[in-house]
């Protein structure tokens, strides 16, 4: 029993030298266990700064090539054909026209005349193919003005596809920052991703079209919503210091380290 008891102050000191010894581990600077800890961390940051500048790069070079393309497509983009003479007039009536009443209302005329001329052909036992038919009047612009009333149709729905889904990409990229900034990089990161996606895929270029209002709307559309995804780009990239200088390890590490 006295042994024990004797015994017992060095299992005390043993003790209170260990638990000394533990805190000094994980308190002190620099330890081995700090050590590791910031050489994942940093190599976390390194890999997230490196998918972030290929991705950044990808996006800027996208954004910059499809709102050149717009603004060409739009202002510059020669729309004249050496046939136009042919059929010139009816072309200038459907790219003259600001609403789809007015291409409407043209078409019931030209719909009527080859409903007519259909008739007029059956009564005669003329067995004249369609597909000649249509290379005739008014046939010929029924069919065109059918073709312009579809497209126009088409487009106003991508314009009001478009508006939605860039507001999408945009609300989903501001809450990405948002994440981004609470330390939760990938999570932040992903939805970044998921917007500029989407931004990106809605203002795309529209490469077939008829030269109509309606289309030259949907470009004005998709080149002002470029231009401004490209400074909402260039914004997070300034924001995120994805090009920025990293730090060293001397300028990263806390004043007071090596004491």
């Amino acid at each position: 029993m006295d042994r024990e008891w004797r015994l017992f102050p060095v299992a005390q000191f043993t003790l209170r030298n260990f638990c000394c010894k533990t805190a000094q581990l994980v308190y002190n600077e620099p330890t081995k266990l700090q050590k590791i800890v910031v050489a994942v961390a940093s190599g976390e940051r390194i890999r997230v700064n490196a998918l972030q500048k290929t991705l950044a790069i990808v996006a800027l070079l996208v954004l910059v090539s499809q709102t050149v393309r717009h603004a060409y497509v739009l202002w510059l983009e020669p729309r004249n054909s050496v046939l136009d003479k042919y059929d010139r007039p009816l072309k200038d009536e459907i790219s003259a026209a600001t609403s789809l009443d007015q291409l409407l209302s043209r078409y019931d005329q030209a719909h009527t005349a080859a409903e007519a001329a259909r008739k007029e052909a059956e009564k005669n036992g003329d067995k004249t193919p369609e597909f000649t038919l249509a290379q005739t009047e008014p046939f010929k612009s029924e069919r065109a003005l059918h073709e312009a009333i579809t497209q126009w149709e088409a487009r106003s729905k991508e314009i009001h596809a478009l508006r939605f889904y860039w507001l999408v990409g945009v609300a989903l990229s501001a809450l990405g920052m948002v994440v981004y900034f609470r330390r939760r990089r990938w999570l932040g990161l992903s939805l970044l991703i998921a917007g500029f996606s989407e931004i990106i895929y809605w203002t795309s270029p529209t490469f077939l079209g008829m030269s109509t209002r309606e289309f030259d709307r949907l470009l004005g559309y998709k080149l002002a919503f470029s231009v401004v995804s490209l400074a909402l780009l260039l914004a997070v990239i300034l924001m995120q210091g994805i090009f920025a200088q990293p730090q060293t390890e001397e300028h990263a590490a806390p004043a007071g380290a090596g004491d």
